[in-house]
This record gives C-alpha cells, structure tokens and sequence, in this order.
C-alpha cells in the first residue's frame, strides 16, 4: 500500500510539472542578447526576418551596431541602425523600445523622433501600411536625402540590448519583424528579432532541461522525507 501511494505521489508530480511547462517554456522577445549578436542585420530575402508588404520583393536590408558608452555616471547604450531599401526609400522608422512604466533616458542622436509611446495599425492617414500589429517604441520621422539608399538612426539609453521587433514605412509598403506578426511576439526563432532596448521584455525562464533536473530534485527530496517518516513510525 505504501508502494502505491509513492507511485500515485510520484505520477502527480510528474504531471505537475508537465502542466506547468508552457508557463515556464523558454522566451525569445525581451531576452538578453549576447556579445556576438550586437552587430547583426536582416533581410527581407527568403527565412531572412523581415516581411514587406504588400510587394513581397521589395529588397530591404536593416543592420544593427550596439556599443556600451562606459560612464562613471550612468552606464549608456548607444544603437546604430542603418536601413538600405531601395526604391520606394524609407519614410519613418518605429523602434521598440520600453514599456515598463519607468522613464526611459533617451538622447536624441537621430533627430527629428517620437515617443516612447504606442504606434498602432490604424494610425491616421495609412501611416504604417499593413502594419500586423502595435509597437510601444520611438519613431524616427525621415528617410535617406537625396540619392542615397541608405539612412541611420541612433539613440543614446541607459537600457541594456534585448531581443525586440521594428517597423518599417516606405510609401505604401510596411516592413517590420516576423516576431511582430503575433501580437505577444512570440516568435521561438531569433531570426524573426532584432536587437532593441530593454524595458518592455520577458523575464528569462527554465530551460526544459532545467526544469527536469528540479524535478528529479524534487521526487529525490519526496524519498528523503518519506525515509525521515518512516524513522519517526
């Protein structure tokens, strides 16, 4: 009898832990980024990152250079971010960037910009054409001058890079993040990411392997107090 209530106690754990898994499943959006990937881009060719819409070959390119200002003050970030779409060129830019109710320090490298504030599909005027879903970020209002393909936009933050989505206008095309497609930016796949500011991300959470290891732990520590009972019976 004894055997069976381990058994059936043993089962309830297990299938505790495997209900509580999609709360504990790994995240990508608001993480922490590595070194390697401070520099990094995406395109919109093909598993590239970027959807455009609504002309699916309209070539877009955005690169990202992240570099940390050392200051005895406050420690800085500073974000490059540099654009090439050729034909029709970039009108604005939309940068995630934080929304966890605290004030951002922002300088303003890039200027003229909005925000922080949300961005929506149905903005006034088709302002973000086919625009899959809201942003919490700073938009950038310009686009390169003259012949040039390219345009730079850059801010100053005292938060640290995480994984995050943009949005991008070029006369009636939008281009943004993959992520940006699901309204949670649920992407499991970095690619779908770029590198923005922290603020608004989630809080990292167990691997699956961790979260087997604490369960082992776990049916160990149920055997330990079972053992401990019975030397009190």
């Amino acid at each position: 009898m004894k055997r069976l209530t381990g058994f059936f106690a043993v089962i309830l754990l297990v299938l505790f832990l495997f209900c509580a898994y999609p709360a504990f499943a790994d995240t990508i959006w608001g993480t922490p980024v590595e070194l390697g990937d401070f520099n990094g881009f995406r395109t919109s060719l093909s598993g590239g990152g970027i959807t455009v819409s609504p002309d699916s070959i309209w070539d877009f390119k955005l690169s990202w250079d992240i570099t940390f200002i050392d200051d005895d003050i406050l420690p800085l970030w500073r974000y490059t971010y540099t654009v090439d779409a050729p034909e029709p060129q970039i009108s604005h830019f939309i940068l995630e960037t934080t929304n966890d109710g605290e004030g951002l320090i922002v300088t303003g490298d890039s200027d003229p910009f909005k925000g922080p504030m949300i961005w929506y599909p149905d903005d006034p005027g088709n302002s973000n054409p086919d625009m899959p879903n809201s942003i919490y970020g700073i938009k950038f209002d310009f686009g390169p001058s003259g012949d040039s393909t390219e345009v730079s936009y850059s801010l100053t933050t005292d938060r640290e890079p995480v994984w995050g989505v943009f949005y991008a206008k070029g006369a009636r095309l939008g281009a943004w993040s993959d992520a940006l497609e699901d309204p949670a930016y649920s992407s499991e796949f970095p690619n779908d990411y770029i590198v923005r500011p922290n603020g608004g991300g989630r809080v990292p959470v167990p691997e699956p392997a961790t979260l087997l290891l604490l369960g082992v732990g776990l049916i160990g520590l149920a055997g330990i107090g079972r053992k401990k009972l019975k030397s009190f019976v």
